[in-house]
């Protein structure tokens, strides 16, 4: 371990870098998402406002901005440099599980445990569309890199691909046997990553919806997985205490790396790993 960063007074949710690594975001079952300094681990500021715990929080690509996911049914817009409130965005009719920026910054997207995405206007926080579709509670919603689809991940057990534009369902990707908790697309949008309390993560072709490879090896269900950037490995976070480090191509267990308790998030940095 490197270091740790303390100083929220209940469950850490997640934990994101900033886009140049030197600063760490963490959301919290507190109400609170903190900023650190990654390489000393002291805390910058607090982003206090919302009702209930936090799911999620995000920066900007300018990192100007953090946008944060809850359980009081809203995701909210933040100055990073003074922690002010700058908008809600208010629509949802149960909790929000994750919001994302698109690559442009014009654009949030929400899911939500009212079975729904929303797209947002950053700027005016008008609701655009909502894609509807699942049965069950969403755990998570994302961009392609292009913007041009959204990928979302559900309890019903599948993961969705939707055309932005649109709303239409371009196809599911059916094959888990429990929840999804997160839903990725690879850098170059040929794949797709998902992540189960079947305690598997599977890659899939996004054009045709076939299942590739299983990474089976947790003894719990899983919270999270995502890739490398160069995309040659997997990373995983499990209720079982630790983080798994696989070979994207073979499904081969590199490494694991243990906790005392369960792994809500795991993220790459550069060439090192941090949780």
């Amino acid at each position: 371990m490197i270091r740790s960063f303390e100083g929220h007074t209940s469950q850490v949710n997640s934990a994101v870098f900033s886009e140049d690594g030197d600063r760490i975001l963490t959301t919290s079952c507190d109400n609170t998402a903190k900023l650190w300094n990654a390489e000393t681990g002291e805390l910058i500021r607090s982003f206090e406002g919302h009702t209930d715990y936090l799911r999620s929080a995000v920066f900007s690509k300018d990192g100007d901005r953090v946008l944060t996911a809850s359980y009081d049914d809203t995701a909210k817009l933040w100055n990073v440099e003074t922690g002010e409130l700058i908008r809600s965005f208010e629509g949802h009719t149960d909790l929000v599980s994750s919001a994302v920026f698109s690559k442009d910054g014009d654009r949030v997207l929400t899911a939500s445990n009212d079975d729904t995405a929303n797209l947002w206007n950053v700027e005016t926080g008008q609701l655009i569309r909502s894609f509807e579709g699942h049965t069950n509670k969403l755990r998570s919603a994302v961009f392609s890199k292009d913007g041009d689809r959204i990928l979302t991940a559900s309890c019903d057990n599948t993961s969705k691909l939707w055309n932005a534009e649109t709303g239409e369902l371009i196809r599911s990707f059916e094959g888990h046997t429990d929840y999804l908790r997160s839903a990725v697309f690879s850098k170059d949008g040929d794949h797709i990553l998902t992540a189960s309390h079947d305690n598997t993560s599977k890659l899939w072709n996004s054009e045709t919806g076939q299942l590739i490879r299983s990474f089976e090896g947790h003894t719990n269900k899983l919270r999270s997985a995502v890739f490398s950037k160069d995309g040659d490995r997997v990373l995983t976070a499990s209720y079982d205490n630790t983080a798994k480090l696989w070979n994207a191509e073979s499904g081969e267990l590199i490494r694991s790396f243990r906790h005392d308790a369960w792994v809500s998030s795991a993220a790459f940095s550069s060439a090192i790993i941090k949780m």
